[in-house]
């Protein structure tokens, strides 16, 4: 019984195509656990960034001075990746603290207008010397971030990705699976 759709010679493959081509089998299957588990992965960084975020929720609000703030730039195929990075300063109780985390999601992306935003935020109070806030870890006041807002658009963008690279990694996974040359 045909299974599934042969790419490149474009009809339906059945048990005789993989019997005597173990090799072809093994690749197929690797390819598709390793398109599965970057569905996987996606997934989990999505949980992780929400309970990340939900940890900086009990962070306790304190002013920081900006002293240093840069946009970093570099490119994903062809398209320009941002990423604002600040280093910035804190007292919090009777200590003083240097941070230099600036957002929940750390990487550098092109999803949204954030990246630009938070630049010039943080350029305009670097340059006008006005004290901004920082949100600080009340039980290890040397971890602190500048903004702990959730980037929906980045989330959402995640999420396609896991739901897609799962889906069709999985779906494929199975059926050549199912083919099992060898219990034929």
């Amino acid at each position: 019984m045909p299974l599934h759709w042969h790419w490149a010679k474009g009809k339906r493959m059945d048990k005789d195509f993989y019997r005597g081509r173990p090799f072809i089998f093994a690749c197929a299957l690797a390819a598709m656990a390793i398109f599965t588990l970057l569905g996987v992965a996606f997934a989990c960084h999505i949980l992780w960034t929400i309970a990340e975020w939900r940890r900086l929720q009990s962070w306790v609000e304190t002013p920081a001075i900006i002293e240093d703030v840069r946009m970093e730039s570099g490119r994903v195929r062809h398209r320009r990746t941002a990423k604002v990075v600040a280093r910035y300063r804190y007292q919090f109780g009777d200590r003083q603290f240097t941070g230099d985390r600036v957002a929940v999601v750390t990487i550098s992306d092109a999803v949204g207008s954030f990246q630009k935003r938070a630049y010039r935020e943080l350029m305009q109070h670097k340059n006008e010397r006005k004290p901004f806030r920082c949100f600080v870890n009340p039980e290890q006041p040397a971890e602190a971030v500048l903004y702990r807002d959730l980037r929906w658009e980045l989330i959402l963008l995640e999420a396609i990705f896991a739901v897609a690279f799962t889906a069709v990694g999985g779906t494929k996974l199975v059926s050549i699976w199912r083919v099992r040359p060898w219990n034929h």
